[in-house]
């Protein structure tokens, strides 16, 4: 009765500090220190930082509270000696093997490929000028120029390179054909998810019966996180986030240190390399691995995980070259050190901006969502039940650990869409604490012999695959499939932007190449034409170093046309112009107006 009252205070003492952080929440905020670099929040005098702070002080206070909760109050005592003993504490009878669920992985897998048959080929109405736009622009400098990073500058890394080369591989490239790829990175999506799920069932004490339902339902749900049609929370970046969670649940659970650590090495390398948001926050998780390894004093077993993370950096700079690998790195910190000032918006106030139209329902909910899953974590973490062995409890952890530092993003960039792509393993994570909290101990009552169960599990999801499948578009699949890829890009571009960019060709038509200055940055590609610089993405060589830059590669190339203006698209509302005001002051006095049309202006250099 007394720890109930105690819970029951403490309930109300941290919905008042929330209540009371989110109050405060604009008042929270450092001194505003420019670096040079213009967009949204230094326009305001904002602190990139601010947001950053201000979910640090939401999150780990309630936390905290908790924990000495637990500790003091509930007197829930963690055996410190279990954590330093890294040992495999599962027995093999108490996995869910391959063969339990085998005939539900097939039909899992039929069910999202026949939902991938059954997507139309890409949308050929609609063309996204900056997303779409930075890989087709990649392209054309990694046709004309050859290498990768030295090509093109790019926001995320080689996503976007690597994306292209194999759309120009495989299909040969064009619009079309690269969306066509985007959807087959989707089908590898949920192809993972269901063995990301597999491996997540293992995460229990479970009775083999709970596990197929959990397994099976989870699957289903991770599924669903990811879209061939529209952005959801798993997506192209979490690529190889999916196969490092996979084989990491390996190394903890199971005996097969060698080819895990290869693996989840490979893909924390590689995936820097793919993404470097996701990259990062992967290699943080390794440096916790190898701490808790040397700890436990795993002393072979770290030093396998370390030379594996050391063998595929050198294996990725020998692929590409050192040079390369020092441009990406150049790439990498510049982004690192403006991208907040270039791309920052403010994170929307908890509570209070609900209503107000600039996603606070959802920036809301999802701090509440990251709070009670780090509620959830530690009550899980330190419960006497055997829900989870030691193992589990410290992938639990690292987990959590996980979607705090992925939220960053969120933080950096704070609209709807990033505020969902950076809260993914927080759903998924809820996902599973939901079913072993309110659904475990009802399913672990049903009497049902595990045939029987697989059969009602096989058949539920053999009505999801009829009712997904469509005959006619399978049937007539190939022939769709080679029609598309001979479709012309001409069928992405309306009739009066097909006119301005037949005028732009004329005026360019004596130049291999274009310097494009907006944000519309499909243009050069539409115009056949590669950028004469690096710099794609014009905006991002933000920064009194990378505007000397940028002034110097203009002048190296000779650059004689410049796109300085186009009505499509500009970044929060802010002209390339007024963020880069070195590079714009130079344009301005080397360059003339040869063509204004519809808000297009094209400039020309002045011998």
């Amino acid at each position: 009765m007394i720890i109930k009252k105690k819970s029951l205070i403490l309930c109300i003492l941290i919905i008042s500090y929330i209540l009371t952080i989110s109050f405060f929440w604009p008042y929270i905020q450092l001194p505003f220190t420019n670096n040079s670099s213009i967009g949204y929040l230094s326009l305001n005098s904002i602190n990139p930082l601010n947001d950053t702070l201000r979910f640090l002080v939401f999150l780990f206070p309630p936390l905290l509270a908790y924990l000495f909760f637990l500790i003091f109050f509930e007197k829930k005592n963690i055996e410190i000696r279990s954590f330093l003993n890294f040992k495999i504490d599962k027995n093999e009878q108490d996995f869910l093997n391959f063969k339990d669920v085998y005939w539900l992985i097939i039909l899992l897998i039929s069910y999202i490929f026949f939902d991938f048959l059954r997507q139309d080929f890409p949308n050929v109405n609609y063309l996204d000028s900056l997303h779409d736009g930075d890989y087709l622009a990649t392209f054309k400098n990694l046709e004309e120029y050859g290498g990768f990073w030295s090509s093109a500058f790019t926001v995320h890394g080689g996503e976007n390179i690597f994306i292209v080369l194999i759309t120009d591989y495989f299909l040969e490239f064009s619009i079309t054909n690269f969306k066509y790829i985007l959807l087959v990175v989707v089908l590898l999506l949920k192809f993972f998810s269901i063995f990301l799920a597999f491996q997540l069932s293992q995460l229990s004490s479970s009775k083999k019966s709970s596990k197929i339902i959990f397994f099976t339902l989870l699957s289903l749900f991770l599924i669903s996180l990811s879209s061939f049609t529209e952005l959801n929370y798993i997506n192209i970046r979490d690529l190889f986030v999916l196969i490092f969670f996979i084989f990491l649940i390996n190394f903890y659970l199971k005996k097969t240190y060698l080819l895990d650590s290869l693996i989840i090495s490979f893909s924390a390398v590689f995936g820097f390399v793919f993404h470097y948001d996701t990259g990062v926050y992967m290699h943080f998780i390794l440096f916790i691995v190898l701490i808790h390894l040397f700890f436990t004093k795993n002393i072979k077993i770290f030093f396998v995980l370390l030379a594996a993370v050391i063998l595929n950096w050198v294996i990725l700079i020998n692929f590409f070259g050192l040079s390369e690998f020092k441009i990406m790195f150049e790439h990498f910190f510049q982004i690192v050190k403006n991208v907040d000032y270039i791309h920052g918006i403010e994170y929307p106030r908890p509570f209070f901006s609900i209503g107000d139209g600039n996603d606070g329902s959802r920036a809301t909910k999802t701090l509440l969502f990251i709070l009670i899953t780090g509620l959830l974590t530690l009550n899980f973490f330190f419960s006497d039940k055997k829900n989870f062995t030691q193992n589990e409890k410290i992938l639990l952890l690292i987990f959590y650990t996980y979607s705090i530092i992925s939220f960053k993003n969120a933080l950096g960039r704070s609209d709807g869409p990033h505020i969902m792509l950076s809260s993914d393993w927080i759903v998924i994570l809820l996902f599973l604490y939901v079913f072993h909290l309110f659904f475990e101990e009802m399913i672990s009552k049903i009497k049902i012999n595990l045939a029987k169960l697989k059969n009602i599990l096989g058949f539920i999801l053999v009505i999801l695959v009829i009712y997904i499948i469509d005959f006619k578009k399978i049937v007539n699949y190939k022939n769709n499939f080679v029609l598309n890829k001979i479709n012309n890009d001409n069928t992405f571009i309306s009739k009066d932007r097909s006119e301005i960019i037949n005028l732009i060709s004329l005026e360019i038509k004596d130049q291999r190449c274009v310097q494009n200055f907006t944000g519309d940055l499909s243009l050069p590609y539409l115009l056949g034409k590669p950028n004469c610089t690096i710099f794609i993405s014009p905006w991002l060589a933000s920064g009194t170093n990378y505007e000397r830059k940028f002034i110097d590669a203009l002048k190296q190339q000779k650059v004689k046309y410049i796109i300085y203006n186009s009505p499509i698209f500009e970044v929060d509302n802010i002209k390339t112009s007024d963020r880069l005001e070195l590079v714009n002051s130079f344009i301005k006095k080397n360059y003339r107006e040869i063509l204004n049309k519809d808000d297009y202006v094209v400039m020309s250099l002045v011998k």
